[in-house]
């Protein structure tokens, strides 16, 4: 009886040890479905187009499958191997042996968590597990799943509540390194606010479907992998909604390695203020987004200058280069070292800084961008491509332009202004005044320094005065 009690424990150890060892196995396998229906559900491709993606994708799905075959049958065989060796080559309890013995499926199933917790145990704590990482891929990286999975949002939300055709919005932006990460936070603490959250991921176009599966209550903050001192947790707004304009327009404004100026149609700023309206689900709140690529789309979304409010961050030229080099430094070592993060900031169109780095493409006259990224002279390149760009934007109604220190140093002075400029009351009560080490700024060329001064000269002219 010992004798068998100990094969038995053996046996569940090896399904286990089998299941972990060969999880990416199964984990391709999900992927490869979900990437299968990806391209069935595509309504944009043609017959021949569908036909040929359709061949490659089961070509994939079916070799990881004949994968996931070999592995069960190993499992199995291998699970089996000491049971039948007990059976055949000692003496033993027939009756405990039986698949209807209760204790020794209780052991068999004690011995399969032993392995799962020594893994567990073991494994470098990351952010995201490794089923949470999948269902990221699951989501995130099939665009046409997530834009069924938005349009059957849509139509469920849309019949349960009317489209708001006087709703606003709040749109945070800037070059990022600017503030508008302090500032979205601030302004979400509002109860007339309405943002997308970490709560929401990774079924960004779907949020209320995701809700009735998944609605975390937890409170506790950690600080992002920025290490800027910004806090966040499940229920912090972030800047979630560039994937929305990802998979609408498909990528199609990103272009030999830049991120470029582009126009929306009618078509779809209906579907973006659809978008808005199935977050609201009806309630009398602003939407609210932080999107560093919004100034991008700008000119057609003009369209909608009754509707929405426009807070435009900017900070002193060097301290800001420096921050997006130090952010670029800090990414790429990450990225490096854990691949998922890019293809997590690749997902959500967060191109600023690190190994997924793209330029805005804003005009013929862009300073030189084959500068050396690891340089102060490039990120300063790039603040006075953007700045220089954004400045025609500055005087219309709906642009409130915020000097990043003025909102550090004066943050309830400077939110009473705001409130002021766009006719809404956020009641935030008391803020906190964000702490700033002083840090010794590299220099840079020049003649960038003296074009970047200039710049920011105009912007100051032009910030909102508190």
């Amino acid at each position: 009886m010992s004798t068998g009690i100990f094969v038995v424990f053996i046996a569940g150890v090896i399904f286990s040890s089998c299941l972990v060892l060969f999880r990416k196995v199964f984990i391709t396998i999900s992927e490869r479905v979900l990437e299968l229906l990806n391209v069935i559900i595509d309504s944009k491709l043609n017959d021949d187009e569908k036909h040929k993606a359709l061949i490659q994708q089961l070509s994939k799905t079916l070799i990881s499958l004949t994968k996931v075959i070999l592995v069960v049958s190993f499992t199995v065989l291998a699970t089996l191997a000491p049971i039948k060796l007990y059976i055949a080559y000692a003496p033993h309890d027939e009756t405990f042996l039986s698949p209807s013995s209760g204790i020794a499926l209780l052991i068999f199933s004690l011995a399969s968590v032993l392995p799962f917790v020594l893994f567990n145990k073991l494994s470098v704590k990351a952010d995201y597990s490794e089923l949470s990482m999948l269902l990221h891929r699951m989501i995130l990286n099939n665009e046409n799943l997530s834009w069924a999975l938005f349009l059957a949002e849509k139509n469920w939300m849309l019949k349960k509540t009317v489209q708001n055709q006087n709703q606003k919005f709040i749109i945070v932006t800037g070059l990022a390194r600017a503030g508008t990460t302090a500032m979205t936070l601030s302004f979400a603490n509002s109860k007339k606010i309405k943002s997308l959250t970490y709560a929401n991921m990774p079924f960004l176009l779907s949020p209320n479907l995701w809700k009735k599966v998944y609605n975390p209550k937890s409170t506790v903050l950690m600080e992002r992998s920025h290490k800027d001192n910004v806090l966040f947790g499940y229920n912090s707004a972030e800047a979630f909604e560039e994937y929305f304009w990802k998979i609408r327009l498909k990528d199609s404004y990103i272009k030999e390695g830049r991120v470029c100026l582009h126009t929306v149609s009618d078509a779809d700023i209906e579907q973006y203020l659809c978008y808005q309206s199935i977050l609201l689900k009806g309630e009398q709140k602003m939407y609210l987004a932080k999107n560093n690529n919004f100034m991008l789309r700008f000119a057609s979304l003009t369209k909608l200058k009754h509707k929405g409010a426009i807070v435009l961050l900017f900070r002193s030229p060097l301290e800001q280069a420096n921050s997006l080099l130090q952010q670029h430094i800090r990414y790429c070592k990450i990225q490096s070292e854990n691949p998922f993060v890019l293809e997590y900031m690749n997902w959500l169109g967060h191109y600023e800084f690190g190994l997924g780095h793209k330029p805005f493409s804003l005009s013929e006259q862009d300073n030189d961008l084959n500068l050396p990224m690891d340089k102060i002279d490039y990120w300063l390149a790039q603040w006075i491509n953007y700045y220089q760009y954004i400045i025609q934007f500055t005087k219309r109604k709906e642009v409130v332009l915020i000097e990043y220190n003025d909102f550090r140093l004066y943050p309830n002075q400077l939110i009473n202004r705001i409130e002021q400029e766009i006719g809404v009351d956020f009641n935030l009560g008391p803020l906190d005044k964000y702490l700033q080490k002083e840090i010794e700024l590299p220099s840079a060329n020049s003649s960038l320094v003296e074009k970047s001064d200039a710049v920011y000269k105009v912007l100051l002219e032009s910030k909102l005065v508190i």
